[in-house]
């Protein structure tokens, strides 16, 4: 369609037509913006309920892995005060005191409460699933 050789009202029904399409257009894609713009706001905030939750993982993760390591040290002291006894007692050649043996033990693992684990446990189920 040449636009010279329309008259005046067929140009500007033409043109009319041309704008009520570009502002059905507009109005569309700003509907369509403010939808994104929504999604990306509630996205934001899931985003900081994760790191939230992830920095909690990690302190926990932390406060675990220093605990491990204190078990695993007591574990290594009990193995080597077994292999102590056993060596006192063979080269003494008298039986082991069972109570003594449970005694000294029990001196290294004064300082870990061992009884707490499943609480424990429970308190990283609940932390984790929130």
């Amino acid at each position: 369609m040449i636009l010279g050789s329309l008259e005046s009202s067929q140009r500007d029904e033409h043109f009319g037509k041309l704008n009520s399409k570009s502002i059905t257009i507009i109005a569309e894609l700003r509907k369509e913006n403010t939808e994104i713009k929504i999604e990306n706001i509630k996205l934001k905030a899931k985003n900081i309920k994760v790191k939230a939750k992830n920095e909690k993982l990690k302190q926990i993760l932390e406060k675990h892995g220093a605990r491990f390591t204190n078990l695993k040290q007591k574990d290594k002291e009990t193995t080597d005060l077994i292999a102590k006894l056993e060596q006192s007692r063979i080269s003494d050649s008298y039986p082991i005191n069972s109570n003594d043996a449970f005694k000294e033990i029990n001196l290294l693992y004064n300082n870990i409460d061992i009884t707490n684990n499943a609480s424990n446990s429970n308190e990283y189920q609940k932390e984790t699933s929130s």
